[in-house]
């Protein structure tokens, strides 16, 4: 399934995720989202059209790296 970013968004208020940050397809590839609630806080680390890496910080989570390929 590609992914475009506007529909990223109405999925995301849709399931009520606080943010969301995508990767749009380039032509008939792929793309990415990663979606995550207002209980963390997420800061991009980097992305490219193949992978996400968010630094997630939560009060029951602590800190840690994310990376989604």
């Amino acid at each position: 399934m590609m992914v475009h970013s506007n529909r990223i968004e109405e999925v995301r208020m849709a399931l009520g995720f606080y943010k969301a940050f995508m990767v749009d397809n380039q032509g008939r590839s792929g793309g990415l989202a990663m979606l995550w609630r207002s209980s963390v806080r997420g800061e991009m680390v980097n992305f490219s059209k193949n992978f996400i890496s968010l630094k997630i910080e939560g009060d029951n989570v602590g800190s840690w790296i994310l990376w989604d390929p």
